[in-house]
């Protein structure tokens, strides 16, 4: 038995090359027919085109005080209700194909976090370049508005305060007006009649709202530095929707040559079932081959 194992074993491959050889138009046409029915299958699937946006979440005052952090966002978008909520938004314009277009939004739609952490990409396919757009840009909308309820507790906060801060200004400006004027007469008024303790609250009184004028002024200005557009925003793009020209599925190259690779299997097989040669190279008897 081990003779006859050993025997099958020096025998088998020259065996099976030489069959394979045999029939090497074939195996050529079989693999170009598989190629070609598999990018004919893939040039018949609806095509898609990817939509790629990289956007920056939101800050109070500074990067330190982000609206949510990155890896919250992307997990927020990767999660299955956020595709849902986009598909309802009724911006979106889905009465041509409406299931077609909310399962691609809902199947596709996806966020990763880039290399330095910086920014967010969200990504969405669409049937058409146009399509692809706009579902990636109604997908962003939702994103920035639920960032921007985030965002208006501290925005509110921020304008109340220098609100108060101006009305304080405002208030302090008035009492300096009046002791200016205090201040006028009494430098009018002859000698015999000036009061020196008088003279001496006035000035401090007037030296004291200098201050309280400075605190207030200064007040606002940090303020409005943290109104800043540049310190305090929402959720926003920091390129523009990019679709590429041509779609991303599905991928003919690669279906001609899975077809490709299955039809030289496929004619492998055959030949490797139809000639009896290399049977009795593999069983060890020539009876057992498959009968023409």
């Amino acid at each position: 038995m081990q003779v006859i194992f050993t025997k099958n074993a020096e025998t088998l491959s020259p065996t099976i090359f030489f069959s394979l050889k045999q029939h090497f138009n074939a195996l050529v046409v079989s693999g170009l027919i598989g190629s070609l029915i598999a990018a004919g299958v893939a040039l018949m699937l609806p095509k898609q085109w990817p939509a790629t946006l990289l956007f920056k979440i939101g800050q109070v005052e500074s990067a330190a005080n982000l609206l949510a952090k990155p890896n919250d966002v992307v997990q927020r978008i990767n999660f299955p209700n956020f595709p849902v909520k986009v598909v309802q938004s009724q911006r979106l314009r889905i009465s041509e194909f409406p299931n077609e277009r909310r399962n691609i939004v809902k199947k596709t739609l996806s966020a990763d976090m880039t290399k330095d952490g910086d920014l967010v990409k969200m990504t969405v396919n669409g049937h058409t370049p146009s399509e692809a757009k706009e579902n990636l840009s109604r997908a962003f909308e939702v994103l920035q508005t639920e960032h921007e309820e985030l965002l208006r507790p501290s925005l509110t906060k921020l304008k109340e305060d220098i609100a108060a801060a101006k009305n304080a200004l405002e208030k302090k400006e008035g009492e300096r007006a009046i002791l200016l004027e205090l201040r006028q007469r009494m430098d009018a008024s002859e000698a015999s009649e000036k009061n020196i303790s008088e003279d001496i609250i006035l000035a401090s009184m007037l030296r004291s709202n200098t201050v309280e004028l400075q605190i207030y002024r200064e007040k606002i200005n940090a303020l409005d530095e943290k109104l800043n557009p540049h310190r305090t925003f929402n959720t926003k793009a920091v390129t523009a929707i990019h679709v590429p020209t041509h779609p991303a599925f599905p991928k003919i190259g690669a279906a001609a040559l899975l077809g490709l690779f299955l039809g030289l299997l496929a004619a492998g097989m055959w030949i490797l079932m139809r000639d009896k040669e290399p049977w009795g190279a593999i069983c060890g008897d020539e009876s057992q081959a498959p009968a023409d």
